[in-house]
């Protein structure tokens, strides 16, 4: 794999070639978040670009010997085209699929070669918090990721939190994704994937690649399950109708389990449908609140999650006052209150806010509290005890649920996040990022 930087106007641009025998090449070029970082590819046989001699056109060659002109040419929502020059006229055959995507002209004595790169119609979305930990599981997503380049041409996202990779592919969501996540012993994935489609508005498809198996798989709509490099590798590469029905037998097979909510027939013809030629699936797209960035305010102070795990209130708002919680609600409109069904995470400075037999703290691993409106405000309810709710008077404690006071009651003040930075951040985990405008080699181990 060979890569080069490049830049057209105020767009960087990632061109990844990838050619693993003689005469097939793959390029992939990423686009930064000035171009909402869209993805384009093509696959070229060069033994159908040959010159009078008989020799096939080296494109890997010419594109690293011109690396330093202007390769692109053009780019737009739906197209990259890129151009080089060569030094002798070569023709493509004309049953070939290049014939479509790639011209050769003669113009003033230069022999001018334009390709002409589609936007991915789907990238590929990775949540778990094993990314970039050392181990043999480590090992095997670094794998999972360059597969990805090298056969599926495409690009893959990946993020460790929850909190991250809902706000990135709400930013993404004109795109197409293919959805993948890992379990959890704390079911994190699960509600990751459960917010997710609140997001989206309808089930998006799920392939749970875990070694943590649990009994909801079989009922959750539109998952698939594994632990198998070879069945990830199918999820992408035939991530289709039929290639997904498919890939449901062979998981029901492999594991011994009935997936009773795999394919749902109609969601599935929705998920396929092309809408005005775009590859938006938007028109379902909920703006509720199900992942928040927010202050948590009660009077005039403000809950703090120190570096040392403790919970306490500041009287001055600073960064570290910071939390993202997701949230999922079930509204009853007689009272305007909600169900005991209604489910908050509080995450702050890598903690989550936990209720560990009474005490009060952080926690590495995701924490469900339920929580009811009063009002404007809302109070956090112990999933523990339902009796118990969190009190901040004196130390932040429980407390029995009887009258409510305003040392229970918390306001969660919206900070408005900057999408660039997300898109940017998200961007920056993808398999081929931080490069240096040189071709040269690459490697996972290195």
């Amino acid at each position: 794999m060979k890569k080069i930087l490049l830049k057209k106007k105020d767009i960087i641009c990632e061109m990844i070639l990838i050619k693993k025998n003689k005469n097939k090449i793959s390029i992939l070029i990423e686009t930064d978040q000035n171009n909402n970082c869209y993805s384009y590819s093509i696959k070229i046989n060069e033994n159908n670009i040959k010159n009078e001699k008989g020799e096939s056109l080296n494109i890997l060659y010419y594109l690293e010997m011109n690396k330093n002109n202007e390769l692109i040419k053009k780019i737009s929502d739906t197209e990259i085209i890129i151009e080089f020059n060569i030094e002798k006229i070569y023709k493509i055959k004309n049953d070939s699929n290049e014939l479509n995507n790639i011209k050769i002209e003669n113009i003033k004595d230069n022999y001018i070669v334009s390709i002409k790169l589609i936007r991915n119609e789907y990238y590929v979305f990775w949540r778990d918090p094993n990314f970039e930990t050392t181990g043999g599981f480590g090992k095997t997503l670094e794998d999972c990721k360059l597969f990805c380049y090298e056969e599926a041409n495409m690009s893959l996202y990946y993020e460790r939190s929850i909190e991250n990779a809902l706000k990135f592919i709400k930013t993404k969501i004109n795109d197409k994704l293919i959805l993948i996540s890992n379990i959890g012993k704390d079911l994190s994935g699960k509600r990751f994937v459960e917010i997710a489609r609140e997001i989206y508005g309808y089930d998006l498809i799920v392939l749970f690649y875990s070694f943590s198996k649990y009994d909801f798989i079989e009922e959750f709509p539109n998952c698939l399950y594994t632990r198998k490099r070879e069945i990830y590798e199918k999820y992408i590469t035939n991530f289709n109708k039929e290639g997904l029905k498919e890939l449901k037998k062979e998981v029901e097979k492999e594991y011994n389990i009935k997936l009773n909510g795999f394919p749902n027939d109609i969601s599935l013809e929705n998920y396929f449908m092309k809408i005005d030629n775009s590859f938006s699936l938007s028109s379902s797209f909920n703006s509720g609140n199900f992942i928040r960035h927010v202050y948590i305010k009660n009077g005039n102070k403000y809950l703090y999650m120190s570096k040392d795990k403790k919970l306490i209130l500041v009287d001055k708002l600073n960064k570290e006052c910071e939390w993202d919680v997701t949230i999922l609600e079930d509204i009853n409109f007689e009272n305007n209150n909600t169900s005991e069904g209604n489910t908050i995470t509080l995450f702050s400075n890598n903690y989550y806010l936990k209720d560990y037999f009474g005490d009060i703290e952080g926690y590495k691993y995701v924490e469900i509290w339920n929580f009811k409106r009063e009002g404007n405000y809302i109070y956090f309810i112990s999933k523990n005890d339902k009796n118990n709710i969190l009190s901040i008077k004196g130390k932040p404690k429980l407390k029995s649920i009887k009258k409510i006071k305003e040392s229970e009651l918390f306001e969660l003040i919206d900070i408005k996040d900057d999408n660039y930075n997300i898109l940017s951040n998200i961007s920056f985990h993808s398999v081929s990022h931080n490069i240096s405008n040189q071709v040269s080699s690459f490697s996972l181990d290195n």
